[in-house]
């Protein structure tokens, strides 16, 4: 999964630049979870459920990322294709984005949200134009 964060703005990045080095600060940051609460969200978010109809939107979602089913967006301009792994991430991922919304089921939007951040990197011209390609894709792939 790949997120890009951007640029700080001009007082931001000027604070960290005067700062120096925060990386010697990292033992005075406290921790937001413990190692067994983790355990139980990720317990949890693998409890989400995914309907059929779900899974069909999410293969059809990794076949037009390889470029081989007629659909509009998976093309030549595609770098490399999901693998059936790739399509388990963005299923624990759209389970997980699911369960913070606080609901028991994933929904097609919960793909949608989460698969440019788990797919750009394996698309076309890297992480940014990725992310442009994950929208093409998004648009041409019919919602369940």
């Amino acid at each position: 999964m790949a997120i890009e964060l951007g640029y700080p703005d001009a007082a931001a990045e000027r604070d960290l630049l005067a700062g120096g080095d925060r990386r010697a600060r990292i033992g005075e940051m406290s921790a937001l979870s413990d190692p067994a609460t983790l355990a139980d969200w990720q317990r949890e978010a693998a409890d989400i459920h995914v309907a059929p109809a779900l899974l069909d939107y999410v293969q059809a979602l990794l076949a037009a990322s390889r470029g081989h089913t007629g659909v509009a967006g998976g093309d030549a301009a595609t770098r490399r294709g999901l693998s059936p792994r790739g399509g388990l991430m963005l299923l624990a991922a759209a389970r997980a984005y699911a369960m913070i919304a606080g609901r028991p089921m994933a929904l097609p939007e919960d793909v949608q949200a989460v698969f440019p951040s788990v797919a750009g990197h394996r698309l076309a011209g890297g992480t940014r134009a990725g992310a442009v390609q994950a929208q093409t894709l998004l648009r041409a792939v019919p919602l369940p």
